[in-house]
């Protein structure tokens, strides 16, 4: 992946590229960021969990390219993520059985802005998936506890093991929580409430800043630019 060497728009202001652009980092579909292969036991047997990351890209995305993943195990097993499709994005997580659900953008995600995705797991109530704060769906039609194991999340693609699933993108402020982030109660279509989790995180279109993320607890927290350092998680 490559850090992108540009100057700060504090001290240019005529630079039309925004910090998270400068920062984030950039994957070419062959890179992933992972911590090697290992059990993450973070989110095994647990029974809730989210996700929000940004991306930002222009290129449509083949089947099965991945932005953030934590395998079921080594065999190539789901356990819970996001990956892209050339016209939408799917979700999917392992309890008992897998669960995906795909949400057709029409190819309109890779517009060469950056969104926001969230995704959120919880026994009994199911997932839910949140664009640029938007809440896309629901899907109550599972229950039990997460299976993940076998090796680290990996953000970027599905695992160290499959290299062709890398997604082709910039990626900035990967977080992930073992409990689902809050919306305000919000319905299919509506935007989160403010002063939800996933309104905060989204922050009207900007990431939240570092403070406001590490008060909400995450089990992992991946700034990948200009506020990347190890912090503890």
């Amino acid at each position: 992946f490559l850090l992108p060497n540009e100057l700060n728009t504090d001290t240019n202001p005529s630079l039309s590229e925004d910090r998270a652009s400068m920062y984030s980092m950039d994957f070419d579909g062959t890179q992933l960021v992972s911590q090697g292969v290992g059990n993450f036991t973070s989110f095994n047997g647990v029974s809730e969990c989210s996700v929000s990351l940004w991306f930002k890209s222009s290129t449509s995305q083949g089947p099965y390219k991945w932005f953030f993943n934590v395998p079921k195990n080594t065999t190539g097993s789901h356990g819970f993520g996001i990956y892209a499709s050339g016209t939408g994005l799917t979700s999917h997580v392992y309890t008992s059985s897998l669960v995906e659900v795909i949400t057709n953008f029409s190819g309109s995600q890779w517009d060469g802005n950056w969104h926001h995705l969230v995704l959120t797991y919880k026994d009994g109530v199911g997932l839910r998936f949140y664009y640029d704060s938007v809440l896309q769906f629901t899907n109550n039609t599972m229950s039990g506890t997460i299976t993940a194991g076998g090796e680290e999340l990996a953000i970027g693609g599905f695992s160290q093991l499959y290299s062709t699933s890398g997604v082709i993108a910039q990626l900035d402020e990967v977080t992930a929580f073992t409990y689902a982030l809050t919306d305000g109660g919000v319905s299919v279509g509506s935007s989160a409430a403010a002063g939800s989790n996933v309104y905060n995180l989204y922050n009207s279109g900007s990431p939240a800043s570092t403070a406001t993320v590490l008060n909400l607890n995450p089990i992992a927290y991946y700034p990948l630019g200009e506020q990347a350092q190890n912090s503890g998680y």
